[in-house]
């Protein structure tokens, strides 16, 4: 059932992505996104491997040095530095993404990963693109299609299936009481 759960998952997140794709699709930019996803999966295993040998803190602080490298050498290259305003919103957003939602949250997921099933905690990364959706239509006035909600009732199905209680293990908990 967990199998069938992530193959729901990854079909609500590809029907709420697909919904809403416009005009041309890049090919550079899905071949990006699936090479990222490969990357995060193994990633994922790495750390399962390693959390005896490695504090996962350490990961999360090499993964962060070595992307911020390639990142800030890569946007160097590409674009103008000059052209940045260095102003407190900029400042402001600069800080929160690198502290919180790449630092912070990586190290929790990664904590999450060492203590529980890797599938049960990779469920609920199924829920990012609905609750990005989610505030899109709150706040931005966004269009809520069908579509939408077909993706975001196979993401809770999936979420389910995968963190419910199998039978087997329920009947040895009882036969064990």
């Amino acid at each position: 059932m967990k199998v069938v759960g992530l193959i729901l998952g990854f079909l609500g997140v590809a029907v709420i992505s697909l919904g809403g794709v416009t005009g041309d699709i890049s090919f550079l930019g899905i071949s990006l996104a699936l090479v990222t996803g490969t990357g995060w999966a193994l990633s994922v295993v790495y750390v399962k491997k390693t959390s005896t040998r490695v504090h996962g803190l350490w990961v999360v602080a090499i993964q962060g040095i070595i992307g911020g490298f390639i990142l800030t050498g890569t946007g160097v290259g590409i674009e103008n530095p000059s052209m940045i305003v260095w102003n407190i919103p900029y400042l402001s957003c600069l800080l929160f993404s690198a502290v919180f939602a790449m630092a912070a949250a990586t190290a929790v997921y990664f904590k999450l990963m060492n203590t529980g099933e890797s599938s049960k905690v990779a469920a609920f990364t199924f829920l990012v693109p609905a609750i990005s959706v989610a505030i899109g239509t709150f706040f931005l006035n966004e269009p809520f299609t069908y579509s939408l909600l077909k993706g975001a009732a196979l993401i809770l199905l999936s979420i389910y299936l995968i963190n419910r209680p199998s039978k087997r293990r329920s009947t040895v908990k009882q036969k064990a009481s």
